[in-house]
């Protein structure tokens, strides 16, 4: 027999995978959008002493740098380091996937909030795909996924840095600085990026395991308390 089209267990599809984008994409936008991340590596990794640029140009140079990664500038400035064309035009495709994540980021918030609305004034359930209702699978396959790239990235830090690069930015060797012709490189380390992708990590570990805890809660809730 021919199945028919049940739009309830396609908005809970649709709902999982909002919410598992909505997680990558809030943990990614972190490090991106709190400055004071990079602001307080800059003694931790002793960039001045490293690079020979004192801490104010360094916060100089890194705000300008991000104002216009983040779209609040449309002018490019390192502050006072040199940067040269090639190396703009990588921060102009960081501009573009900084944006994208923002969208999803937004996009896939404004249709949770809204499963959530309609929820409470029961014009949507929530429903189990399989045998776990959609926040279960978006945690699961986060997790699984995260822990998976962690210990990659653990055993394989550089290797990770270059395949990450060549993933984000195909056919493309922008990425790879001369950092006498664009400064900017000497007040980034490889830590700091490092450091990113472990608050990156960890907090889609912690968002993953609540989400799971709250499924399985609901789930109880649902099919087992009534």
């Amino acid at each position: 027999m021919r199945k028919t089209f049940d739009p309830i267990k396609c908005l809970n599809i649709v709902l999982a995978i909002s919410l598992a984008v909505f997680i990558l994409t809030l943990s990614i936008a972190v490090p991106i959008l709190v400055r004071p991340f990079y602001y307080m590596q800059i003694d931790q990794l002793a960039i001045p002493a490293v690079s020979g640029v004192s801490k104010e140009d360094c916060k100089k140079a890194y705000d300008e740098m991000l104002d216009y990664c983040i779209g609040l500038s449309d002018r490019f400035s390192t502050g006072n380091l040199k940067w040269s064309m090639e190396g703009k035009s990588h921060f102009d495709d960081c501009r573009e996937l900084f944006a994208l994540d923002f969208n999803l980021l937004l996009y896939s918030g404004t249709f949770i909030v809204l499963m959530i609305v309609l929820h409470i004034i029961d014009k949507f359930n929530m429903e189990a795909i399989g045998k776990h209702l959609p926040g279960f699978w978006a945690g699961s396959i986060l997790l699984g996924a995260i822990i998976v790239l962690a210990f990659f990235a653990a055993s394989h830090l550089e290797l990770a840095f270059t395949l990450s690069h060549v993933l984000f930015f195909p056919g493309k060797e922008n990425w790879l600085f001369d950092p006498k012709t664009d400064e900017i490189i000497n007040i980034l380390p490889e830590q700091f990026f490092a450091n990113c992708g472990i608050l990156i990590g960890v907090l889609i570990l912690v968002l993953s395991m609540a989400l799971i805890v709250f499924s399985l809660k609901k789930e109880k809730e649902i099919y087992y308390d009534k």
